[in-house]
């Protein structure tokens, strides 16, 4: 039977309903129309002119109603995502955060590692384990354990320090009893599983799998990147399981019994008569199973196992390290739909009305071309308006683009350019061609409308007679002129009245709360986090300004939400004793305009954020720099000492401190405390009765947190005054106390013994008392922010609590201080050697250690100092 068909008959949205359109139309005609317009049958001109022009609107409707892909897609076909869009990977996933996070972002970068086990220890230190494939792993276990820290210095995060971490040490067991197998040409593969099931029972090799594969298994979006963006495929949570301290008879006759190809089980026990062999944080079980007896049908087979298992591995196992993941989701596809090619209602009309292009012949009256002319001004206006209108669908990527635009014509803008060589285009006849300050209303020229130069004004303004053209290239060139200058009456009267400034802004602002809200952030917060930021002077331009920076930076901001500085691998850092003046970029002091037009695209640029900045900052002081404009602030700043009668910067103190800050530390400098006390050691004085007691060797931060600990949750049991000899006793260490004499009172620094009379002190060796009545800046998980004077005011210091209020996790806490100059040439002398010092890859003295120590002591007694100043 032969195929019917047919189409189905529905009801067309009015958008697209010609008819109803009309209906529509000649309704609102009637009821306003009067005694005017009687005659409403399709012969009158004005009836012809409705049909036109609904038309024109149902194409309108038509592409109104085509998918975000298509009107996303380019003439290239490819979908336009930038400062569009951030893609699952980027804007779902962060730097690890959890544990689990850190667990990936290991196994994801070092090769060779079936998996780690991180650990908290005390107050924010970490201690990671690491699980090796030494078929892969070639490196030494001290080398793997220095990769493995640098990796996690990568990545951690603010105020979390980690310990280097230690490949685990293997405690052996060797198992004996007898399995049966049902096939003698598999033992190899049976020995294979076998270890690699026993194995994976103790702690189990996470295995990476692509985007694809774990949507096949039902992972849904959110989980996939619920973590580090990972190179080389995806880890689930489930895959990274955890280590076991122990492992049972019963449990690894389980794990035989599920093996293929084994038949039975008998007599499994461990040699060294252990039913449960258990292992300590730093150990995981290795179970040796060569001499295991393995029969088939009743014969014993003699085997080697290592042999065995350095065989090729079984198909499902052949895993190439490094090799291609698909780890991202794949774009949709659009079709090109080239909606600003707007075709004209002129070129629709019967040929009796005189609009189109063939509509004036040669022979035409004078008189003709004037009706013609008359009509084509009246039906202009509706081109304009309809053109306008397809401008602004076409443009809904600059729309809604994290990026201001710059012109509300960017099809006029193309074929300005698209004439012009390379010499023309750095030497424009016309300055700021189109250029307007982040435009909301999109529009196009009607230069394609069949004669229509003769309608716009001005349009022989460029028609210069010369003797070697005819009138009709003279005509022709002047009409080229025309076109090609962007101030002719026509299209800068158009540009005029669709670029109201104060509409646009407004509508902008409004446009970029709503991107805002969609990435989570709340319009409200930012507009007070930003509230008295200055670029141009003008509140809603500067709102426009900081909030578009902000989205174009925002998915590196939310990856890297909490991540600290890279300490190892910072850039050096060079000193106040540089010759600013010589190397200063006086670029810094030029303007923000651009033929009077504010320069979006330089801000833009200038404040684009790198991946490498986040090595050498913590993302909470690039983003402070950018939503409080820092860069301005200190530009205005530095103005006030700028002599343009010598055009040279006015030499002095606050001058050298202000530029140091905002080109090396983005206007402030901040210390986490937690790394700062980990390469100092600390005195503790035991106060009992009238005697002052001192632990006999100085303390490193660990051992001070732990002994801290303890004394204020469980005094009793750590300290023993009972024996001539006092001490101190933790978990692992017993400090023995001498007796010293203290030549001042410091007992308004001390801290009371919980449970006890006793009281104690701490001391930084060979630097300052620490204030234990106010201890978080020493046992707190802190951050110091340090800035310079001139930025203090009440505005700026509401706005900044506001943001701490926002951005610091709830764990940690934040002090900020406001210094003058004097007092931040010294912080920042401390500041630079100490860094300096941190960093890995800079070549080591001999002293390198105790070099790091001394300025790591320089500094805390200069924060201990702001801190007691504060109090």
């Amino acid at each position: 039977m032969e195929a019917q068909y047919y189409i189905i008959a529905e009801q067309l949205p009015l958008t697209q309903d010609f008819k109803s359109l009309k209906e529509e139309a000649l309704a609102f005609i009637q009821e306003h129309g009067g005694n005017e317009w009687t005659n409403l049958n399709p012969s009158d001109p004005g009836v012809t002119i409705l049909d036109q022009v609904c038309y024109a609107l149902t194409e309108l409707g038509y592409c109104n109603d085509f998918s975000i892909n298509d009107m996303l897609t380019a003439s290239n076909g490819k979908l336009k995502i930038k400062n569009q869009f951030y893609l699952p990977e980027q804007i779902l996933t962060s730097s690890p955060v959890t544990l689990n996070d850190y667990r990936k972002y290991l196994i994801d970068n070092v090769k060779g590692l079936k998996n780690v086990m991180i650990y908290a220890k005390c107050n924010t230190f970490y201690q990671a384990y690491l699980s090796i494939d030494e078929h892969v792993v070639q490196a030494s276990d001290q080398d793997l354990e220095k990769e493995a820290f640098y990796c996690l210095n990568k990545c951690r995060n603010t105020s979390e320090l980690f310990f280097m971490p230690k490949v685990y040490e293997k405690v052996n067991r060797v198992l004996i009893g007898e399995l049966a197998i049902e096939n003698e040409s598999e033992l190899t593969n049976i020995l294979i599983e076998l270890n690699t099931a026993i194995q994976n029972a103790i702690f189990p090799k996470a295995d990476q799998v692509s985007y694809d594969h774990l949507k096949q298994d039902g992972y849904d979006t959110n989980e996939i990147f619920n973590g580090p963006l990972l190179q080389n495929g995806w880890i689930t949570t489930a895959a990274l399981g955890t280590k076991k301290d122990q492992l049972t008879i019963a449990e690894i006759t389980n794990v035989m019994r599920s093996i293929k190809g084994i038949s039975t089980v008998t007599g499994l026990a461990f040699k060294e008569g252990q039913d449960q062999p258990a292992t300590r944080e730093h150990e995981i079980l290795h179970i040796d199973l060569s001499e295991l007896t393995i029969n088939y049908k009743g014969n014993s087979i003699n085997f080697d196992l290592q042999l065995a298992l350095n065989q090729t591995r079984p198909p499902e196992m052949h895993i190439v390290l490094g090799a291609a993941v698909n780890i991202q989701t794949t774009l949709p596809k659009g079709k090109y739909r080239d909606i600003n090619n707007y075709y004209s209602i002129q070129n629709t009309f019967p040929e009796l009305y005189a609009v189109g292009a063939n509509a004036i012949t040669a022979n035409a009256t004078p008189f003709q071309i004037a009706q013609s002319r008359q009509l084509k001004g009246y039906l202009t206006l509706f081109d304009q308006v309809l053109a306008n209108q397809f401008s602004q669908l076409a443009n809904i990527d600059q729309l809604f683009s994290f990026k201001n635009s710059i012109n509300g014509n960017p099809s006029d803008v193309k074929e300005f350019y698209d004439v012009k060589d390379a010499y023309e285009k750095q030497h424009l006849a016309y300055p700021a061609p189109y250029l307007t300050f982040s435009p909301t209303y999109y529009y196009q020229s009607l230069y394609n409308v069949p004669h229509i130069g003769p309608l716009l004004k001005d349009n022989e303004a460029l028609r210069i007679m010369t003797t070697a053209e005819s009138d009709k290239e003279v005509e022709a060139n002047a009409w080229k002129a025309y076109k090609q200058n962007p101030y002719n009456p026509y299209i800068h009267g158009l540009m005029e009245l669709m670029e109201d400034k104060t509409v646009n802004l407004s509508r902008r602002n409004d446009l970029l709360d709503h991107l805002l809200a969609r990435h989570g952030e709340s319009p409200l917060v930012i507009d007070a986090v930003i509230k008295g930021t200055v670029y141009t002077g003008n509140k809603l331009n500067d709102q426009v300004i900081l909030k578009s920076l902000y989205l174009q930076n925002f998915g590196l901001l939310s990856y890297y939400r909490q991540k600290a500085y890279n300490y190892l691998a910072a850039n050096e850092i060079k000193g106040l004793d540089i010759e600013i003046l010589a190397t200063f970029n006086r670029a810094f002091f030029s303007g923000d305009t651009s033929d009077f037009i504010f320069d979006v695209q330089k801000i833009d640029r200038l404040e684009k954020l790198k991946e490498s900045d986040f090595i050498n900052y913590a993302a909470l002081e690039l983003k402070l720099a950018l939503l409080f404009g820092l860069k301005a602030q200190f530009k205005n700043y530095l103005i006030h000492y700028y002599h343009e009668s010598r055009n040279e910067i006015a030499w002095s103190l606050e001058i050298q401190v202000a530029l140091w800050l905002i080109q090396h530390r983005k206007g402030f400098i901040l210390i986490e405390t937690k790394v700062l006390w980990q390469f100092i050691g600390f005195e503790m004085v035991v106060k009992i009765g009238q005697e002052n007691w001192q632990i006999d060797t100085a303390l490193n931060y660990q051992q001070l947190l732990e002994l801290h600990d303890l004394l204020t949750q469980n005094g009793q049991t750590s300290l023993n005054t009972l024996s001539d000899q006092p001490t101190l006793k933790t978990a692992e260490v017993t400090y023995p106390l001498k007796r010293v004499a203290i030549q001042q009172d410091n007992d308004h620094l001390s801290a009371r013994i919980k449970n006890t009379a006793y009281t104690y002190t701490v001391k930084i060796k060979g630097g300052a008392q620490i204030d234990l009545a106010n201890d978080d800046l020493i046992f707190g998980n802190k951050l110091i922010l340090i800035l310079p004077s001139f930025l203090k005011s009440n505005d700026f210091t509401a706005r900044l609590d506001l943001f701490l209020q926002q951005t610091v996790p709830v764990a940690l806490s934040c002090s900020y201080y406001f210094k003058e100059s004097k007092d931040l040439l010294n912080l920042i002398k401390a500041f630079v050697s100490w860094h300096n010092c941190l960093i890995n890859e800079k070549p080591k003295q001999i002293d390198h250690n105790q070099l790091r120590t001394q300025t790591a002591i320089i500094l805390a007694n200069l924060l201990i100092h702001y801190h007691a100043e504060t109090k």
